[in-house]
């Protein structure tokens, strides 16, 4: 159905009836009881607390913000029991459904020796650079079905969704082969271009994202020059069951599903999840991706073993049932996390990669790629006092195959040509910090930082052409290329300095940070640059690329503000970088042909992002703006890059009724597509509108949320591929209506 945004109030509106009834019927159904559990020394959140309405079997959890609701239909006044592990047990009266604090009092707990076993998060361990981190309870308020909703608030971030349906992320202006994305501590971008394809990963199973911004980062490897983007999945760390299912009304087979549960003997546990989608977009494509997890945690009395299983499946189809592509990718991964003997703060990893392609965009050219790698990564956490440092060992083996086939006008092979490569990375990191405390009263601390790497490559390659229509003596004509083997050191180093304080009402924090990296071409890049149809276009040799960065942070929260709309925080954040880059690779795209790689000898970023949020009425509504502002020195070099992104954001969360809005504004970008051309887009907007209803009904939690996904390229539907192409508004990105039910133990 295709609606106007300007009559956004007239849509559908038998659905919009069908969701006023059902806000009528739950107001006419039941009161909630809903409050915030907060330790009573330090009156700071207190996350997992069981409330427990007495007589029933109606409850809830806290969260991560000590929040907690529920559904009452008995008459008032009712006893709720609060109980946690690390508190002392209490029981409350309540006479009056408006939200409470409940204040517990935490309880010493006698008996065998239990050891620390947290750990904190890699990027808290590494020299300081930007951070967002985001958590799936409120990223699913959004109405977001997949890591391109997710991540569309992110401040510097773009997300990009190709005709083939492949979502790819840059930061602050780099480009997508300069990202890189960890799942489950294992790198998915692959060894062909370098990227990592998001619509793998299936978002039910994700539990936190972290965006690191930048190229300093130390403990998350080189080449990460444009940043990292770290995906943790949900632990097996609770008895749970989730069922969510979302069904598209705009196209057919617009569908998604998915299935887990989990459960704990004593102290181990063991949880599954099977998800799949299907998108069919107007009838010209459509794309099937099926997603299988396994996952295992331990608790053992000196640390934790988590083991993990994903397999990502992914085929694109066109109408007449030919395939095009056909992407499948599995990952294993095992991590201990504790003591070794009497020494704590040991991370011991190790995982396991395997990706292979097969694609058909051309009739004269047919690619199946192939890679793997296996990692070991041992790190240490070492606390002296007011000196802290993380000293990490990593070894990394990598392979790839490549084979690509080329064709005569009678469809018959004419030339095959394989390749295969190997690269061994053996690394040493160390990221270190040394605190002072301030001596001025709005000083808490100074915090010197300094990051060192060090790693060593080995590539390998192997090169031969198979003729299959010219025989010697009866045998197919093979020709051997002599081997290359390539050596290379990348060091990478950064320094920083933090510090944070308070005034009245006010904290802030404020770090600057500045340093060097560097990224070798992927294995698929010397694939591509060896073997092109016109070696007139490409150079000589290929190289390494530097990257010179400078990074500068403000965050500003604001409290206890006096005015007469009743504001509970205000968070006001400024980042200023710069990015210089020395052989920077890039691609040219070759028509009926792999783009192909070559050095751009100077290239640079200069831009500088910024936040302002303000939660309202004890964070029942929130409201959000973000900026992103870049100026390119060759947007052949960046392609795709908007001059300016601005994100509003508006949300309420009332209750059991949440209501979610965001509106996206993006400036002038130059685009080259293949087979359609090259040029700029004019500046673009767009909008979302999710509505969610969340209710306790029969000891499980319902969820149900109507989303409105694009609502002012809704006109465009209607457009042929290349025309919503050349107008920014890629078919995979129309809009759309999808209603998402979900059921959790």
């Amino acid at each position: 159905m295709v609606i106007n945004y300007n009559m956004f109030k007239s849509i559908n509106e038998i659905k919009i009836a069908a969701i006023i009834v059902l806000i009528t019927a739950n107001l006419m159904a039941a009161n909630a009881v809903c409050g915030v559990v907060k330790n009573s020394k330090t009156k700071k959140p207190v996350v997992g607390a069981n409330i427990e309405l007495t007589g029933t079997q109606r409850g809830a959890i806290s969260d991560e913000k000590g929040k907690f609701c529920i559904d009452i239909s008995a008459s008032l006044p009712i006893t709720l029991k609060i109980t946690h592990i690390s508190y002392i047990n209490q029981e409350i009266e309540v006479t009056d459904i408006s939200e409470m604090v409940i204040l517990l009092v935490p309880d010493v707990i006698q008996g065998e020796e239990v050891f620390v076993i947290g750990t904190p998060p890699t990027y808290q361990l590494d020299v300081l650079v930007p951070v967002d981190v985001l958590d799936i309870d409120d990223i699913e308020l959004q109405g977001a079905r997949d890591m391109e909703g997710a991540l569309r608030r992110v401040p510097s971030l773009d997300m990009v969704t190709t005709s083939s349906g492949k979502q790819t992320v840059s930061i602050r202006g780099s480009n997508p082969t300069d990202v890189a994305v960890y799942l489950d501590g294992v790198k998915i971008n692959d060894s062909n271009k370098g990227i990592a394809d998001l619509s793998f990963i299936d978002f039910n199973t994700i539990e936190q994202i972290q965006i690191i911004k930048g190229g300093g980062s130390i403990l998350f490897g080189s080449g990460s020059l444009g940043g990292v983007v770290n995906l943790e999945s949900k632990q097996a760390l609770t008895n749970s069951f989730a069922y969510t299912q979302g069904q598209g009304f705009t196209f057919d087979d617009d569908v998604d599903l998915s299935l887990s549960g989990s459960v704990i003997y004593k102290k181990v546990g063991v949880g599954a999840r099977y998800s799949g989608s299907s998108r069919k977009y107007g009838g010209r494509t459509t794309t099937s991706t099926i997603f299988k997890n396994i996952y295992s945690t331990t608790q053992i009395p000196w640390g934790l073993l988590d083991l993990r299983w994903n397999e990502l499946n992914k085929t694109l189809m066109f109408p007449s049932g030919n395939l095009e592509t056909a992407d499948k990718l599995s990952l294993l991964s095992f991590q201990y996390r504790g003591r070794m003997g009497k020494f704590p703060g040991w991370n011991i990893f190790i995982g396991k990669r395997q990706w292979n392609l097969v694609q058909d965009f051309y009739t004269s050219l047919n690619e199946e790629l192939k890679d793997g790698s296996d990692i070991l990564k041992i790190s240490k956490l070492i606390t002296m006092g007011p000196f802290e440092s993380t000293a990490q060992l990593e070894s990394e083996k990598q392979y790839f195959l490549g084979e690509k086939s080329y064709f005569d006008i009678t469809g018959q092979p004419s030339v095959n040509y394989k390749s295969r490569l190997d690269r061994i990375d053996n690394g040493f990191a160390l990221s270190s910090r040394l605190v002072f405390d301030g001596e001025h009263p709005n000083i808490d601390f100074i915090r010197f930082e300094f990051g060192y790497r060090l790693d060593y490559f080995t590539t390998t390659q192997r090169q031969w052409f198979e003729f299959p229509l010219t025989e010697i003596i009866g045998e197919d004509l093979i020709y051997k290329v002599p081997g290359a083997d390539y050596l290379k050191t990348i060091i990478s180093r950064r320094i920083g300095m933090h510090i944070e304080g308070n005034g009245s009402d006010l904290k802030y924090i404020f770090f600057v940070g500045q340093g060097n990296n560097g990224r070798l071409p992927t294995l698929g890049d010397y694939f591509h640059f060896q073997n092109t149809a016109l070696d007139s276009l490409v150079d000589s040799t290929l190289v390494m690329e530097d990257l010179g960065s400078t990074d500068m942070n403000l965050n500003l929260i604001f409290s206890n503000i006096r005015t007469q709309i009743p504001i509970d925080e205000i968070k006001v954040t400024l980042n200023l970088f710069l990015n210089d880059y020395t052989n920077k690779i890039a691609y040219r795209i070759i028509e009926d042909n792999s783009p192909v790689p070559y050095n751009s000898k100077i290239a640079d970023i200069r831009g500088y992002e910024g936040s302002i949020s303000c939660d309202m009425f004890k964070e029942h509504i929130m409201l959000m703006a973000t900026g992103t502002y870049i100026d390119v020195s060759n947007p052949v070099v960046f392609p795709f890059k908007p001059e300016y992104r601005v994100v509003f954001v508006g949300a309420v969360n009332w209750k059991w009724l949440n209501l979610s809005f965001d509106h996206l504004n993006e400036g002038k970008q130059y685009y080259y597509i293949p087979n359609i051309g090259e040029g700029f887009r004019n500046a673009r907007e767009n909008a979302n509108l999710s509505v969610s209803i969340r209710k306790n009904f029969l000891g499980l939690n319902w969820s149900l949320t109507y989303t409105w996904r694009n609502l002012m390229s809704a006109d465009d539907n209607n457009l042929s591929l290349e025309e919503s192409l050349r107008q920014g508004f890629n078919y995979f990105e129309k809009y759309r209506e999808i209603a998402t039910i979900r059921v959790e133990l």
